[in-house]
């Protein structure tokens, strides 16, 4: 059983998203379609929960046929206990608060512990150590699986997710793994606008 915890991970506000949209003091700010004026959307927390062990991906289905000749698909038991962990800490999360409408943001990172090769004798970052995390799960497989465990519990429907945050959502931790999950609802304040 993976530990669940409700403590945030910090440190992850104030960087850049990419050039049609940035983070900035909890607002999304997005260029106008057809001026230079940007308009400021603001975001309300929906929950926000941390979720010890590794993170697991919602891989492909596998296919198999039964003894009468029924055909059944299933995912991997971890799949199934990492959803289930994920699923626990929304709902208590939420604290029994229903799932929102309309468009939301996931805010979603995934922690994995460096191996022991990737320090030196003396507890220290090799060099040589790979910042980034290239291996599987991949991001995609691994926010389906956050996504399908939040459906009906802090949103409706996993169409409802519009965007992602940060850009680096898979990353090495010195500790140990976990996930940290924060969804925000987007909501429209169209009578403050900023100048671009």
């Amino acid at each position: 059983m993976r530990e669940v915890r409700q403590d945030g991970w910090l440190g992850l506000h104030g960087e850049v998203y990419g050039r049609w949209a940035r983070v900035c003091a909890g607002h999304l700010y997005v260029p106008g379609r057809f001026c230079s004026q940007q308009i400021v959307v603001a975001e309300i927390t929906i929950c926000e929960f941390t979720v010890g062990g590794r993170p697991a991906s919602r891989g492909s289905k596998r296919a198999f046929r039964t003894k009468s000749g029924k055909i059944n698909l299933v995912d991997g038991k971890s799949s199934y206990r990492y959803m289930g962990d994920l699923k626990k800490a929304a709902v208590e999360a939420m604290a029994g608060r229903p799932p929102v409408d309309g468009p939301v943001i996931l805010y979603w990172l995934a922690a994995f512990s460096r191996p022991k090769s990737h320090f030196d004798s003396k507890g220290r970052l090799k060099a040589s150590a790979p910042e980034f995390f290239l291996q599987t799960p991949d991001c995609s497989k691994i926010v389906r699986g956050i996504e399908d465990s939040l459906i009906g519990i802090a949103f409706l429907d996993d169409k409802q997710v519009v965007g992602y945050q940060p850009m680096l959502n898979k990353t090495w931790v010195s500790g140990d793994p976990f996930t940290f999950v924060r969804v925000l609802k987007i909501v429209d304040d169209p009578a403050t606008i900023v100048a671009g």
